[in-house]
């Protein structure tokens, strides 16, 4: 399982010119894919946009140089980007994780509600509308998960404005090491390793 594509990457890099040639020659409708929420959805197109464009005069020069891709500024913002998109398509094997097969879905989406003069704005990673709940589904990729993603989760749920009779219930799908507070805490309803996710041991 691939997050982006490494060889790719750094083929990017190594070959740019001809990568550039061939990106300004393409059309740029068919090279953007944009979410509903206004992100890149490609990864290697995200890459090329933040990692590539920004320095193509000293790259096409010859005078930039980078020692890893982790040493890149941002790389791990982009990785925690595309881990959202990973698990963003494969919505319909997460369901089972959170005793959601069978059941009708009304809804499955990121959500974004802009904040106003009646409160702070929300932004939830996956939302899961069913007829009598909605699923707030935080995604997370990062090396240490403590009790902080509790308290994050718990200030969406404040903001988040349902119907009456409507409950809330909260998903945690993630990579990387969780602390076993949180784990001990059954805070969240559901906790889903994305190993298990994807069929392997977690």
């Amino acid at each position: 399982m691939k997050l982006l594509d490494t060889d790719i990457c750094i083929g990017l890099l190594k070959a740019v010119p001809n990568v550039v040639a061939a990106w300004r020659a393409c059309d740029e409708r068919c090279a953007l894919s944009l979410m509903s929420v206004g992100e890149l959805a490609y990864g290697d197109t995200r890459f090329f946009l933040r990692f590539i464009e920004p320095h193509l005069p000293e790259i096409e020069g010859g005078r930039f140089d980078f020692a890893s891709l982790e040493s890149l500024p941002g790389w791990e913002a982009v990785l925690g980007l595309q881990f959202e998109n990973l698990v963003l398509n494969h919505v319909m094997e997460l369901m089972p994780f959170l005793g959601l097969q069978g059941v009708p879905i009304l809804s499955a989406a990121p959500f974004r509600e802009k904040g106003g003069r009646r409160g702070e704005g929300v932004q939830i990673d996956l939302l899961i509308q069913t007829r009598k709940s909605v699923c707030i589904v935080e995604i997370k990729r990062k090396k240490e998960l403590g009790e902080e993603v509790e308290e994050e989760v718990a200030r969406k749920m404040e903001r988040l404005k349902v119907r009456k009779g409507v409950s809330i219930r909260t998903a945690l799908v993630y990579e990387g090491r969780l602390a076993p507070v949180v784990a001990g805490n059954a805070w969240f309803d559901a906790i889903v390793p994305v190993g298990r996710l994807f069929g392997r041991n977690a």
